[in-house]
């Protein structure tokens, strides 16, 4: 049974999704022009990484499995493709979400100021995008914006070394992807969520004028970017403007939608490399 409900635990903090966490932490961490020796002989570097691992994944994604119930029961994403996560599970994953976060308070004492400003900063927007009294999530645009949980973790890792500094652009241009990046994941939920009389981005833009957004969400991060990674910014732009486009045509697009975290893993993988070719 408690192999069963790990197995549970584990599915439900979506393995797929982690990189979206811990890469970013990692890229955060890259670019902060930091010696690469210096942050890879870090104990801190790698508690964060075990943080930003299981932990954080289970937080954000399992509060919303507990406050979206009504919604997920309605939805064919669950029980298939993510878990189901039925009310006699609540105190239980609740639990779990606490035991798990809980002892990573110990390291406040040794971290950096702004890091502990990023941590807090990330809590606070993963738990109230679902959570009351916010539920940011059933508030159109509103829910696009709080998906800024996803910065943090980049800003956790960029101050990890002391320093406080950082420029407006490459910001400004992660809100935006990052925007981007949940109004295309709303879009396979229209249907559950219209149902369900739950408000999203996509519900109210419908899925070709949020692909619409998504694009210009897409653009603007590429243009934003140009002056720090050249060419590969227009490169990645295109990529995503090419995957609306291909939405946009598809009749299913949960089927694109399957492949969106591998396209995201490999875009960030991509400008991991960068940081750290910078680096040496």
């Amino acid at each position: 049974m408690q192999k069963r409900f790990l197995r549970k635990v584990i599915n439900i903090s979506r393995p797929r999704f982690w990189v979206y966490l811990l890469g970013t932490f990692f890229l955060g961490l890259f670019f902060s022009g930091a010696p690469l020796t210096s942050s890879l002989t870090n104990p801190l570097t790698y508690l964060l990484a075990l943080y930003f691992s299981l932990p954080a994944n289970l937080l954000i994604y399992g509060v919303n499995d507990v406050f979206d119930y009504e919604t997920d029961k309605l939805n064919t994403k669950k029980g298939g493709y993510e878990e189901l996560v039925r009310p006699n599970s609540h105190k239980l994953l609740t639990n779990s979400i606490l035991g798990l976060n809980i002892p990573f308070l110990a390291l406040i004492p040794f971290l950096p100021s702004m890091t502990i400003f990023s941590m807090f900063t990330f809590l606070f927007f993963g738990i109230f995008y679902s959570a009351k009294p916010i539920r940011a999530k059933t508030k159109p645009f509103l829910d696009a914006f709080f998906n800024i949980l996803y910065i943090f973790p980049v800003y956790a890792g960029h101050f990890l070394d002391g320093h406080t500094s950082f420029t407006l652009a490459p910001l400004l241009a992660g809100i935006c992807w990052v925007m981007a990046m949940h109004a295309y994941s709303a879009i396979p939920d229209i249907h559950a969520d219209t149902k369900a009389g739950l408000a999203t981005i996509a519900t109210v833009l419908n899925k070709n004028g949020t692909l619409l957004f998504c694009a210009l969400m897409y653009l603007a991060s590429g243009l934003l970017v140009i002056p720090y990674i050249g060419v590969y910014a227009i490169l990645l732009a295109a990529l995503y403007l090419a995957i609306m486009v291909f939405s946009a045509q598809s009749k299913d697009i949960m089927s694109i939608y399957r492949y969106f975290p591998a396209v995201n893993t490999a875009s960030g993988m991509t400008l991991t490399l960068i940081a750290i070719l910078q680096l040496l």
